[in-house]
């Protein structure tokens, strides 16, 4: 089961709604008006997040800002397993078990080979608003732990 997930920014001000009146009970509201407008699209809320993202203050300098998001998901529509109309694909030896191709000597993985860690989250779609706090939010941790091991382990 393949999901693909959407993350927006949280509603930032209260929404003006008849009978409601306070400050809480508006940001309420808006936070339910944005809910529900996904929703209606198929989106199941996840939850919310608050990450750090840097900015620009004045010409050279930068400041650390909390941004505050919400996480939605919902299911892939699975692929058709139909065939396409016009076409036809016959196996050619459907009882025939293939054997694996040997691996290329220069493909197989060595013990001095260096190890490769990718990212654990990845979005089918990126969203401009956020994908450039996510990737400072990488690097981040990618410069805290190389830090790290270059002081042998001291650190945070």
């Amino acid at each position: 089961m393949a999901f693909e997930y959407k993350i927006v920014p949280a509603p930032s001000k209260g929404a003006r709604k008849k009978g409601v009146k306070t400050p809480e009970a508006r940001f309420a509201a808006a936070l339910e008006d944005a809910v529900n407008d996904l929703a209606a699209d198929g989106w199941e809320f996840i939850r919310t997040e608050t990450l750090p993202s840097e900015e620009r203050k004045g010409l050279t300098g930068s400041k650390t800002v909390t941004r505050h998001l919400l996480v939605f998901k919902r299911r892939l529509p699975r692929a058709s397993t139909a065939p396409i109309a016009g076409t036809a694909y016959t196996d050619p030896d459907p009882v025939a078990d293939p054997q694996p191709a040997p691996e290329p000597a220069a493909l197989r993985a060595s013990d001095d080979a260096p190890e490769v860690s990718l990212p654990s989250f990845s979005a089918r779609r990126e969203d401009p608003a956020i994908a450039r706090p996510v990737r400072n939010l990488f690097a981040e941790r990618d410069n805290r732990e190389s830090r790290d091991t270059a002081d042998g382990g001291a650190g945070d």
